[in-house]
């Protein structure tokens, strides 16, 4: 059990210094590892790595297996401040035994800071808004002689490690001739760059310039630590057989000036009706139909795809009844609020029913978005689907059923008819068996088996069937409707649930859990839209969207009506 440095010395400051926790010659039960007393703030555990050796002996023609494991536990040491860095000591345990390692001591030398090196974050002077792309350029500056003396290098730059924060956009290097540096260390990332020589002060530099999008997640100010460049300087050099050789370093450093962001939410003025949560620039909305002949009340599955440069994750779906779609003629539904994201392009799926004949086309459908750049909310439109739109047909039993035929006395002959048929000339007929008597029966005049029934039997022989028939229609239409119903129950149920349970949620999240149930049972239900459920959603919609930096409030008047609009429109999920 020992404690070792795997990282060779000398060790600096603000750099990491692996410490590895060894633990030798187990079997395959796996110990465990911590730390006598807490963890120092300045170290990290990374993680455990197992490494096993068989091993077989074959003694007097008895073979037998060995398995041993080595247990490395892995941690990391990053301090800003020199001087000697104190190791815990570490307790090993398995099973029911328990090992302990010795102290160890580190000692972190500071960084000279050399003025031949540079480093640089260049960030924008203007407002910045959440979802807006930021671009950011790291500029790293070395002299001339020194960047040809140069081996290896590390930088630093703590604002792009804020992942909860902002995400990244890059150009990562897809080929080995592709210039690239290395950003953040080993978990960070690796970007393209160009190279140039630049003149400064009477001094000549290459200057690398490495290029970042950022786009922020939420408002705030954020102010990181400063970037940094650690680099090794060639001091000295050896000749071998493999030619001159690197025989001594010192590792100097560059620090950038502190720098920081203020990220502003969306402005609540001006905000249209049709704004959906979408943040960027050069959004188009696509809408299409998987058919365009569809009965009154028939659901129809429409295609709605946001296309645009920004912050597609928080875009939700087009407020259609804002956007276009009148409720008296169209009832949306939205089956995944989430969509879903492929590259520029978000996609929703929407079922809607056409409630009124009339209507030829599906108009064009507005959808608003903030852009950050131009700070002001703009406004698109989908192209009109057309639509050919037929009445609902209702078949009941009385139209499955023959009207009777007209009645022919007992003399009278079977009537063969020889008719024309229209549109086809008057020469070519067409024979028709109407009032014929196809009865495999002797008829009664004859003496047959007819004779023989009561005026009760026949009138059994004929209802009975029609019963039959009319029976079979209606559980083919219990069978249908039934389990839509039964699902539109349900759905009503778990909307009205949720409203009910959102008073033990944050203002925020009861807020949008009660908008998403009331427009999901809007475009369920049958029963007569209440005057003031858009105003009870668009005060839900204010606490959403209201800046981070502003208290959100939801008061209890809202909810009760909510439950009260909830409790009217459930009442409509059985028709």
């Amino acid at each position: 059990m020992q404690t070792r440095l795997a990282t060779p010395r000398p060790h600096y400051t603000g750099e990491p210094v692996r410490i590895q926790v060894q633990a030798m010659g187990f079997s395959t039960d796996e110990p465990t590892c911590k730390a006598i007393g807490a963890l120092p703030d300045n170290m990290t555990y990374l993680g455990m790595q197992p490494q096993q050796s068989s091993f077989t002996s074959i003694i007097n023609g008895r073979r037998s297996e060995r398995v041993i494991v080595n247990y490395i536990f892995i941690y990391e040491l990053r301090d800003q401040q020199p001087g000697v860095k104190p190791i815990p000591i570490f307790e090993v345990a398995v099973a029911d035994k328990k090992y302990r390692t010795r102290p160890l001591r580190v000692r972190l030398d500071k960084i000279e800071v050399d003025p031949r090196l540079r480093i640089r974050v260049v960030l924008p002077e203007r407002s910045l808004y959440v979802g807006q792309e930021v671009p950011v350029l790291i500029e790293w500056w070395t002299e001339n002689a020194l960047f040809e003396r140069r081996d290896g290098q590390d930088i630093q730059v703590p604002l792009l490690a804020l992942s909860s924060d902002f995400k990244l956009a890059y150009d990562a290097p897809t080929s080995r001739r592709d210039q690239a540096i290395a950003i953040n260390g080993d978990n960070g990332i690796s970007v393209k760059c160009t190279a140039e020589r630049r003149s400064d002060g009477g001094k000549s530099y290459v200057v690398v310039t490495a290029p970042v999008n950022l786009i922020p997640l939420r408002a705030g100010t954020f102010s990181p630590p400063p970037a940094s460049l650690t680099l090794n300087e060639i001091t000295s050099y050896k000749r071998t057989v493999f030619g001159r050789q690197p025989a001594g370093a010192r590792k100097i450093a560059a620090l950038d000036l502190p720098r920081s962001l203020e990220i502003l939410d969306v402005p609540k003025a001006g905000r249209p009706a049709t704004f959906s949560g979408a943040l960027g620039s050069g959004y188009t909305l696509e809408v299409t139909a998987e058919r365009t002949v569809v009965q009154v009340g028939e659901p129809v599955r429409l295609t709605v795809k946001l296309t645009g440069h920004g912050l597609l994750e928080t875009a939700g779906p087009p407020r259609f009844a804002a956007g276009g779609l009148a409720p008296q003629q169209f009832r949306v539904r939205a089956d995944n609020l989430a969509g879903t994201i492929e590259e520029n392009t978000k996609t929703f799926e929407v079922t809607a029913r056409v409630l009124d004949v009339s209507v030829r086309e599906i108009p064009p459908i507005e959808y608003s978005w903030f852009d950050p750049t131009r700070q002001e909310y703009r406004t698109t439109s989908s192209q009109p689907v057309a639509l050919r739109v037929k009445e609902g047909q209702v078949v009941s039993a009385a139209d499955v059923v023959q009207s009777k035929p007209p009645t022919t006395t007992d003399s009278e002959a079977v009537a063969v008819d020889v008719v024309s048929v229209p549109g086809e000339g008057s020469g070519r007929p067409r024979f028709t068996l109407t009032g014929a008597n196809l009865s495999l029966l002797e008829d009664s005049t004859t003496g047959g088996l007819l004779a023989l029934a009561t005026p009760m039997t026949i009138v059994l022989m004929h209802v009975l069937p029609l019963c039959a028939i009319g029976l079979a229609i209606f559980g083919r239409r219990r069978a249908n409707l039934d389990p839509e119903i039964a699902r539109r129950r349900r759905l009503l149920a778990e909307q009205m649930r949720i409203i009910g349970n959102a008073s033990g949620s944050d203002a925020r999240t009861a807020a949008r859990d009660i908008a998403n149930a009331l427009r999901t049972m809007l475009a369920e239900t049958t029963n007569q839209r209440p005057a003031d459920v858009d105003e009870v959603i668009a005060k839900c919609d204010a606490v959403v969207f209201a800046p981070s930096d502003q208290s959100a409030a939801l008061d209890a008047a809202t909810v009760a009506r909510s439950r009260e609009i909830a409790e009217h429109l459930g009442a409509g999920g059985s028709r």
